[in-house]
């Protein structure tokens, strides 16, 4: 998602339209993973990211992920807002364990993701992955 993409409040037609396209992103995925040598069922770690129009949403956001026992931190950066413009962008990543890995797992994770954004005021924007060696 865009860092212009950004809102405060998302609809409920437009949250659950969002959570199934994260699913739908989250399938393709985990088939480039199992593509590439994933093992169903082997632990993963998992960064996920978000963005906020402020930091009082980027910081409700990591506080309740850290109330949920995952590490999370922010940081603000400038974007560009137009021609001329720029605008503080807050950017959230969060780091999960997952002791045992599947589809059903991270889509789970997923949509918890993208609900907790939305009520943070921030946008999930995705997660990713490196395949652990074995």
């Amino acid at each position: 998602m865009e860092v212009g993409a950004v809102c405060p409040r998302l609809r409920p037609v437009d949250l659950e339209s969002l959570v199934d396209q994260q699913r739908q992103k989250t399938a393709e995925t985990w088939s480039v993973l199992l593509d590439h040598g994933l093992r169903e069922g082997s632990p993963l770690d998992v960064e996920t990211f978000f963005f906020a129009d402020d930091e009082a949403a980027a910081v409700s956001l990591v506080e309740a992920l850290a109330a949920e026992g995952t590490t999370a931190t922010t940081e603000s950066f400038q974007a560009k807002a137009g021609l001329f413009r720029k605008k503080t962008v807050w950017a959230v990543q969060a780091d999960s364990a997952l002791p045992v890995a599947s589809l059903a797992v991270l889509a789970d994770l997923t949509e918890a993701m993208v609900r907790q954004a939305a009520r943070a005021g921030a946008v999930y924007d995705g997660w990713g992955a490196q395949i652990p060696e074995s």
